[in-house]
């Protein structure tokens, strides 16, 4: 009774084999690579990100010069940004620096805190927003 488990495992087998990938079948599509730090910063540079936080839903462009502009809930502000290490750190008005690390695979990326809180992100080309 066993050896007639095995034939009917086999037969399975066989008749799946047609359906595995075939040498002459076109690759499939390669993902984009992850990135971060300074590679993940540069995704970013002369774009807009939007998310969400606890605090609501932001747009922040971050244009090539160093300055910033971010909207949300509270309003419109203005600030500068610095690539320090493998972290990006902002300034926006009188508020204290903030340094996050950042990764980026596609147009999606993250803004990572010091205790490893990740802040998902859409990277949008240039500025749409008009900020």
């Amino acid at each position: 009774m066993g050896g007639r488990w095995i034939e009917i495992g086999m037969a399975v087998v066989l008749v799946g084999a047609p359906l595995a990938a075939r040498a002459d079948d076109p690759p499939a599509p390669a993902s984009t690579p992850a990135l971060a730090g300074a590679a993940a910063w540069a995704r970013v540079v002369g774009n807009t990100v939007t998310g969400t936080t606890p605090d609501g839903p932001y747009s922040e462009l971050f244009a090539p010069d160093g300055t910033l502009t971010i909207v949300d809930n509270d309003g419109k502000a203005d600030g500068r940004w610095a690539l320090k290490g493998d972290k990006i750190c902002t300034r926006v008005d009188d508020e204290e620096e903030e340094c996050r690390a950042v990764e980026a695979q596609g147009a999606d990326g993250a803004f990572v805190d010091e205790g490893g809180t990740r802040y998902p992100f859409t990277i949008l080309p240039g500025n749409p927003k008009g900020l």
